[in-house]
């Protein structure tokens, strides 16, 4: 199956579900601090991958996400 290409993907007909990127290998939070530097925002923007000697809980984000939906309703 061919997956559509440039322009294609947005206006060429739903093709389910495919993934996209750019030609750079960057983590959410660099594209943030690009953004931010582009426009001036002066806002800190720290990652939140683990590094050596990170303290691990055992909490995952899914099950502090459903409590959190808990505890507002």
């Amino acid at each position: 199956m061919s997956r559509p290409r440039g322009p294609e993907l947005a206006t060429g007909p739903p093709a389910g579900s495919i993934e996209l990127g750019g030609p750079e290998e960057l983590g959410v939070d660099a594209w943030a601090r690009k953004l931010f530097e582009a426009t001036g925002d002066t806002r800190t923007v720290v990652e939140l991958t683990r590094g050596p000697g990170t303290r691990v809980g055992k909490t995952g984000f899914d099950a502090w996400l459903a409590a959190q939906a808990q505890t507002t309703r």
